[in-house]
This record gives structure tokens, sequence and C-alpha cells, in this order.
């Protein structure tokens, strides 16, 4: 037996590597519904409240100065629909916010500052408000003139906070990166700013002097 053969007869036997586990994040179970898919829903029914939003301050704009009262609470079909969108609209936001929570780390990712971000957390806790102060504003729960109005006026401010970035992002996202659709998006975004704010504001002091000073 030559030197070589005698090398190969004492070389332990090639060790054949084995496969690592499997990955946590492929083998978990997809779910039913992509995050896009319900993104989509959420911007939906937000842009349909908007909407019903312009819609209401023109018509208690339009009975409060033709009929001398308020459209608030007179309307039972409109506030149904805005109700049911409502809900579908918190649901699909807390599943959103439940799955990002779910696939967070421990440590929380700080990637925005300033004023955008600040409205951004102030999303979850404004829509909240918005819904309570909508089942008063809406007459499930009846209230006297002073505290109606002051429900009202302070309905008008957490919708101008929670629609205006919510808006603002459907915006962004529906008009991508392109220069031009950037400029035409902050136009749109300032002369639709300026009606809802002119709408509330007149809502507002319409409010005041019908439903608390009147």
């Amino acid at each position: 037996m030559t030197a070589t053969a005698k090398a190969a007869a004492v070389r332990p036997p090639a060790v054949v590597p084995q496969a690592p586990p499997p990955d946590l994040v492929s083998a978990a179970t997809q779910n039913k519904a992509p995050n896009w898919a319900i993104k989509t829903a959420m911007a939906a029914t937000g842009s349909l409240l908007a909407a019903l939003l312009i819609v209401y301050l023109v018509a208690d704009l339009w009975f409060f100065t033709f009929d001398g009262r308020a459209a608030a609470g007179h309307v039972g079909a409109f506030w149904l629909v805005v109700l049911v969108l409502m809900v579908a609209h918190m649901v699909l936001g807390g599943v959103l916010a439940w799955r990002a929570r779910r696939g967070r780390g421990q440590w929380r990712a700080k990637l925005h500052s300033g004023t955008a971000a600040w409205l951004t957390w102030l999303m979850p806790p404004t829509g909240v408000a918005v819904a309570v102060l909508t089942v008063f504003c809406a007459g499930l729960v009846p209230l006297s003139p002073p505290w109606a109005a002051v429900a009202h006026v302070a309905w008008l401010i957490v919708v101008a906070v929670h629609a205006g970035h919510g808006l603002s992002t459907v915006a962004t996202i529906a008009s991508g990166s392109g220069v031009l659709a950037a400029r035409l998006r902050g136009v749109a975004l300032t002369i639709s700013g300026v009606v809802l704010g002119a709408l509330m504001v007149a809502n507002a002091v319409v409010t005041v002097i019908g439903g608390w000073l009147g």
C-alpha cells in the first residue's frame, strides 16, 4: 500500500453540513389580508368620511342659515353611514397597529421627528376622540345646549387635526415621487385645506351663536 493510499485509509469521512433551522419569518403563517390591501381600504374609508364631512359642514351651514337651526342630529341615515364607516376605519387601523407592534423588536426605531411625527402619533388618540364626540354630535347621547356646543366645537377641532393629516398622507402616497405630481399635490392640499378650514371655522361660529349663546 502506497503512502497516498494509507493517508486516504486513515482520513476521516467527510462531514455533511446540516441544513440550518427554518427561518422564523419565512416559516410564519402569512396574513390572509396583506397590509397594502388593509391600508388601501383604510384610505378609502377615510376619504369617504372626509367627503361626508364636507357634505355635513355645508348642510349644517345651510340649515342654520335658512332654517334657523343646526343640522346635527336631524339626519339619522347620514349619521348611520358615518358611524359604520368610522367603525370600519378604526378596525382597519387597529389591525395595522397590532401587526406593526407584533413585527417590531424590543426597541422602537425613531425614524422621523418634528411636526409630522407628532401628527402621526396623534392619529390614534384623535381618531378615538372623533368617534366619541361623534356619538354626541349625532344626538345618540343628548346634551344641554351649552355642552352640545362645546362637544361640537371640540369635534371640529379633532376632526381637523385627524382628517388633515390623514388626507395629506393619502395625497402623498397617491401622487408618488414625481416633481410635477408633488407640486400639484401641494397646490391641491393648500386649496382643500383653506376650503375645509373655512367651513370648519364657519361651523364653529354658528355653533357658538346658535347652540351656546342663542
